[in-house]
């Protein structure tokens, strides 16, 4: 029904948690085969730093931040992009998570942004000041046992729209 309308807008839909990937994921493929779009395809917005369990503890942001990162990637997969949303306590959560929740949501928010560069690229960009890079590289070495840097902050879409990997920062983020 999509394909045939002849709507101008973003097609815009809701990736709130990473348990409802399976489902994303058959609906993004769906909507793959029948759009024939050629440029931005559909947002989805992304809802982290919302604890069903209401602990906010540091496990909580640990897993928070993995989800939020995986969900990009299925995002990228399929040729969307994330709309990141923070719930109001990412405003309480560690220091270097509020850091990273607002870089994430700077580059993944920025359409243009995103589409041309990796994270990890975005970080050594000249709009984040040093303060802010060198925090993020301290989290990288604190949670470097629990979260895959290396896939998350490495991915980026190419001029094609496919996902690729940056090799030019890899070292550094």
């Amino acid at each position: 029904m999509l394909s045939n309308c002849s709507y101008d807008g973003d097609f815009i839909f809701a990736f709130d948690s990473i348990d409802d990937k399976d489902l994303i994921v058959k609906r993004l493929k769906i909507y793959n085969k029948f759009t024939k779009r050629k440029t931005l395809g559909a947002i989805l917005y992304c809802f982290c730093g919302f604890d069903k369990e209401n602990k906010y503890d540091l496990q909580f942001w640990v897993q928070d931040i993995i989800n939020c990162f995986e969900r990009i990637k299925i995002l990228m997969k399929y040729h969307c992009y994330p709309y990141i949303m923070t719930f109001d306590n990412c405003n309480k959560a560690p220091f270097e998570f509020k850091i990273l929740y607002n870089l994430v949501k700077q580059w993944s928010n920025g359409f243009t942004t995103f589409a041309k560069q990796s994270f990890s690229n975005f970080l050594m960009s000249d709009k984040i000041n040093l303060n802010k890079q060198k925090v993020i590289l301290r989290f990288k070495e604190k949670y470097k046992n629990q979260i895959d840097f290396e896939t998350y902050f490495n991915r980026s879409f190419n001029k094609n729209l496919q996902v690729n990997k940056n090799e030019q920062y890899k070292q550094l983020f």
